[in-house]
């Protein structure tokens, strides 16, 4: 050992076409007896450094390679690395560990860290394989640097200080048999690029605390860690941070402004392919984000995105996109709605939902991107656009370009009536081979004239409300007001009809035979026949010609159809109705005395599909649903309040500032606009007798301002 000593502490040799270099400035034999070898510092002449004795640099095949403990036995067993260091009658503080102190040193078992270190270098125990068992890093250490402990990948737990500010790049990343680690100090200010990535079997819950400004990119990426907090403070995810976690919840701070988000088919998100995930909920005051209507969503709150779903997200009704590989890999989702509003299916959007069956896109939908719908369990696909939306299927240099990647091609394609030619053709679509126009949309709106005895014209309404199940089957609810008397009457009948549709044909709940039975067969040719049963009364439909029709664009398939008693002869609109009436009213009505005439318009999701007259549709749809302007602080805290809301007899309207109203009077709508009660305000707190309305949505209107209330 003293000949080592004897070389000049610092020198370089080149030799061979590589650099020697001695850097270290001692070397003393510790208690648990390795030797180790010292650096000291001018800037701090009483504290010493553990180090690396020397290293060579050279060039291999173009590759620059610096090989470390060159001529020198690297330390191995177990080691307990001392506070202090005697050497020469001076005693020296530990203060650091040193870069690549004791790089690939994998001989070493144990070591045991002193309460005077304040930084672990880069590299310092890199490839240790040998280390197992704890690792405890002491209060006095501030910063854990790049790659410290990087592929120790026995080491099973680690136990923070509580002064800890820093935990630098891969510091311990593919540590694969970590499984534990402390909770991080409120200390800790920096959580880098892979601190933990890889460590697949560290299972810890997560609190990421408040002075953490930014999760690196891949801190937690493959961990197995089953819950994060991330508290208030922390501005920044970034790419791939927790990938493939198995986080069942998620909740975004009001500081979180900077997500990375999924951007393409090979980029990652800062929760790619966290397909556990059962609730995702924001902050109500995060400027970037929400997760509105309670939808266990991440959505862009500008641009209308959803950014990450789970197993248990509703879409909302106003998503425009939902965006890349919103739901990848979600195995656990069977089932999902994607409202009207949304426009577009961005790159692998649903890719490995492998357990959907079944989706339906909806009509407004006008691109899918490349594996956007990569889900090899599809049995079926429902598309309401009628026209094809934009997608995908080219083979390019790789591979392929395909929105529907890994689909049986012979699965059927359900689509509207009169595009089959369209979609054989359309780029993407012409990936299947099994189209077939047969969908009926039974979630829109349907508008038509009564003629009542007396001559005069009122209305009937039908409107999609919800899906319901009887038996075994899942039908819609459609919800039928008859407008039987004068429009500022009060009399209206409400019923509930049950229907739903599979392979072209509509069936229609028979309440007095408790039981399914056809209404429509859309799929019918001409001299084709099927049987209507209503009530206990049944008849005969016999198809007398088929033609199409083009409105706004779209071509609509016709059935002129009749029966021997007259009672639902006229016109059929595949994937609308009856032009006449929706249901067979000569019987529907029971010897009320009145038919309805004629559809006037029909909507889904607010969209005009299909008028037969010149009807300002777009009027008719605002005042079914609107009635009475809403706008003014009706909406808040404003000239008025009601209450209970929802009320059942009685109803409590508060006006506060009754002096300045216009007009000290009430009136009372409901959704089509009728006048159902109408009375004077004569006090502050008003009481008002609802007994007599019938469940369902009103407006009332005081001093020109108006208020939704709903009766239970």
């Amino acid at each position: 050992m003293k000949k080592l000593f004897a070389i000049v502490v610092l020198m370089a040799l080149t030799m061979n076409g590589f650099t020697q270099q001695i850097h270290y400035d001692f070397a003393e034999t510790i208690e648990s007896g390795q030797t180790l070898y010292f650096l000291k510092r001018d800037y701090a002449p009483q504290e010493v450094w553990v180090t690396y004795p020397c290293f060579r640099d050279y060039y291999a095949n173009g590759d620059h390679i610096t090989t470390y403990y060159y001529g020198f036995d690297k330390p191995a067993g177990d080691m307990v690395i001392p506070a202090t260091i005697t050497h020469n009658d001076t005693v020296y503080t530990v203060t650091r560990i040193d870069f690549s102190a004791f790089y690939e040193c994998s001989e070493i078992t144990s070591v045991v860290l002193p309460n005077t270190l304040t930084f672990i270098g880069q590299r310092s125990f890199l490839s240790c394989h040998g280390i197992t068992g704890e690792i405890v890093i002491p209060d006095s250490v501030t910063i854990i640097g790049t790659n410290a402990f990087f592929y120790c990948n026995n080491i099973t737990s680690v136990v923070f200080g509580n002064n800890l500010s820093e935990i630098r790049s891969y510091s311990f990343a593919q540590c694969y048999s970590l499984e534990h680690i402390s909770n991080f100090p409120e200390s800790l200010t920096k959580l880098d690029d892979g601190a933990f990535d890889r460590c697949g079997n560290l299972c810890d819950s997560v609190v990421i605390p408040p002075l953490v400004t930014t999760i690196g990119e891949h801190a937690f990426a493959g961990c197995n860690i089953p819950s994060v907090v991330i508290s208030e403070g922390v501005t920044t995810i970034e790419r791939g941070a927790f990938s493939s976690c198995p986080i069942g919840a998620l909740h975004v701070p009001s500081t979180l402004v900077s997500i990375s988000p999924e951007n393409n088919a090979f980029g990652e998100g800062a929760f790619h392919n966290c397909s556990k995930l059962q609730s995702i909920t924001v902050d109500e005051a995060n400027p970037i984000y929400d997760s509105r209507d309670n939808c266990n969503a991440l959505i862009e709150t500008a641009t209308n995105t959803l950014l990450k779903g789970c197993k248990n997200t509703i879409i909302p009704n106003n998503i425009s996109i939902i965006g890349p590989k919103a739901f990848f890999s979600i195995n656990e989702l069977n089932s999902i709605t994607i409202p009207n509003s949304v426009e577009q299916l961005e790159t692998s959007a649903f890719a490995g939902c492998n357990s959907l069956t079944t989706i339906i896109l909806p009509s407004n939908i006008t691109y899918i991107g490349v594996g956007a719908l990569n889900c090899c369990g599809l049995t079926s696909i429902v598309s309401k656009s009628p026209t094809p939306p934009t997608a995908y299927n080219s083979q390019w240099e790789y591979g392929y370009d395909n929105s529907f990647m890994g689909v049986n091609r012979d699965i059927p394609i359900y689509i509207p009536f009169g595009t089959i030619d369209a979609y054989t053709i359309a780029p993407g679509w012409d990936y299947f081979n099994n189209f077939i126009e047969s969908e009926m949309n039974l979630e829109g709106e349907w508008y038509y004239e009564i003629q009542n005895d007396d001559g005069t014209i009122t209305y009937q309404h039908l409107e999609y409300a919800a899906d319901t199940t009887i038996g075994t089957e899942r039908p819609k609810i459609i919800v039928r007001t008859n407008t039987i008397y004068d429009r500022d009457a009060i009399t209206t009948e409400v019923t509930h009809e049950y229907v739903f549709e599979r392979d072209g044909k509509v069936y229609w709940w028979n309440k007095d035979l408790e039981e399914f039975t056809t209404l429509y067969d859309f799929t019918a040719e001409t001299g084709d026949e099927w049987e209507i049963k209503i009530g206990l009364e049944s008849f005969t439909m016999h198809v007398d010609s088929v033609w199409y029709h083009e409105f706004d664009g779209r071509s609509y398939r016709i059935l002129h159809v009749s029966d021997a008693d007259d009672l639902f002869t006229g016109n059929i609109v595949c994937g609308i109705g009856h032009l006449t009436s929706f249901f067979p009213e000569k019987l529907m009505n029971r010897g009320k005395n009145y038919r309805v005439t004629g559809l006037r318009c029909y909507w889904v999701e607010g969209n005009l599909i299909f008028k037969i007259h010149r009807d300002d549709c777009d009027a008719i749809y605002a005042e079914l649903h609107n009635g009475i302007n809403e706008d003014g602080p009706s909406t808040g805290p404003g000239t008025f309040v009601v209450y209970p809301n929802p009320a059942n007899n009685i109803l409590f309207v508060e006006t506060r500032l009754i002096a300045s109203l216009p007009d000290q009077t009430y009136r009372i709508t409901n959704l089509m606009g009728q006048t159902l009660l109408t009375g004077n305000i004569s006090a502050e707190t008003q009481q008002i007798d609802i007994a007599k309305l019938p469940a369902g949505m009103y407006f009332i209107s005081v001093g020109g301002q108006t208020v939704k209330f709903v009766v239970k």
